[in-house]
């Protein structure tokens, strides 16, 4: 089976599963009752977590407990970007955006103009954001996310309707970086109103097949790009260039990345995790419990605690939950 195949079936996958969720009666042990597809680190006790049918829960203790928040609609929830402690913004199913300016206690819903299904969103800080999906989608806001505006991204040579954007990186001032179908990676420096294409090794021109990214990831001024059968690729200068590189695995698909200075994370299907102990220049494959391999894992999110290890968590299909406490990730 073709890149471009298998590319296209795990698109599939991954859409009907953001759609329409697993059963979650497969699982006994699914605590929150839903797939969770997003996660973020607010502090070293908040953590938020979401996913299918329009699920938040909100842990104020580093996740020993959770509680549901009211996210007042049904739509999976498929990304989370926190710029500072009290805003925060969650993207997903039918263009839906909710904005917190409580750390995550409740939330409220934004117009965003679209209804294709967005499928994640950053914030470089609390006015400024982007985010993408399905159909070439690409939305922009400079006010918080009182106005998003439509980018006209679907202009872009050779890059029709059909095109499907899985990660939005944005890299400071009025640059954008973003990826999906394909590892067609594609770079704004006027905050969406034009764009241009990177050169990445994953995409022949000559027959229309590529490799798919569905993670972006910056530390340190290098870009991380990461997806099918363990494709990674990197960028030392902003997103112009990139180079594959080992990750140390070629068989599943990895749809999360996350890195601090000192530990990353990359998560995906199978219950497949690679562990990077020196922000992402190597990686190695991380042992999980059997009950894990039933379970895609879709959201990670690490940061620096104000103590100086790493806290951050990890989700994903059946309610699947794992903690990282002092760079070990230990599961629920």
């Amino acid at each position: 089976m073709g890149k471009m195949r298998i590319a296209a079936v795990v698109l599939a996958v991954v859409l009907h599963v953001m759609m329409f969720g697993m059963p979650t009666g497969a699982c006994a042990a699914n605590t929150f009752g839903v797939d969770l597809f997003a996660a973020a680190v607010i502090n070293d006790n908040t953590f938020i977590v979401a996913g299918d049918r329009g699920k938040i829960f909100i842990s104020d203790n580093a996740g020993a407990t959770f509680a549901s928040v009211d996210s007042k609609t049904r739509a999976s929830l498929a990304a989370v970007s926190f710029p500072s402690p009290a805003q925060g913004w969650i993207v997903g199913q039918g263009g839906v955006v909710l904005h917190t300016s409580d750390g995550g206690k409740t939330w409220t819903a934004q117009n965003s103009g679209v209804s294709h299904y967005l499928m994640d969103v950053d914030f470089t800080d609390d006015l400024h954001g982007c985010a993408v999906g399905a159909n070439s989608t690409v939305i922009v806001t400079a006010d918080g996310g009182k106005t998003w505006t439509p980018s006209p991204f679907t202009l872009a040579k050779d890059v029709g309707g059909e095109y499907n954007l899985f990660a939005v990186k944005l890299l400071g001032g009025q640059n954008l970086c973003i990826t999906g179908d394909m590892g067609r990676i594609f770079l704004s420096a006027d905050f969406g109103r034009t764009w241009g294409e990177a050169q990445t090794p994953l995409y022949d021109k000559a027959t229309g097949e590529g490799r798919t990214l569905y993670a972006l990831e910056e530390r340190d001024g290098t870009l991380y790009a990461i997806g099918i059968d363990g494709t990674l690729v990197t960028s030392q200068d902003a997103g112009k260039t990139w180079t594959e590189a080992d990750s140390g695995s070629k068989e599943p698909e990895y749809f999360g990345l996350a890195l601090t200075p000192s530990f990353g994370l990359a998560i995906g299907s199978g219950g497949n995790i690679l562990l990077s102990q020196d922000g992402g220049a190597s990686w190695q494959t991380v042992k999980v419990p059997e009950k894990i391999y039933r379970a895609w894992l879709c959201g990670v999110a690490l940061r620096q605690s104000s103590k100086g290890d790493v806290v951050g968590l990890v989700v994903g299909q059946y309610g699947t939950l794992g903690i990282v406490r002092n760079a070990t990730l230990t599961w629920r």
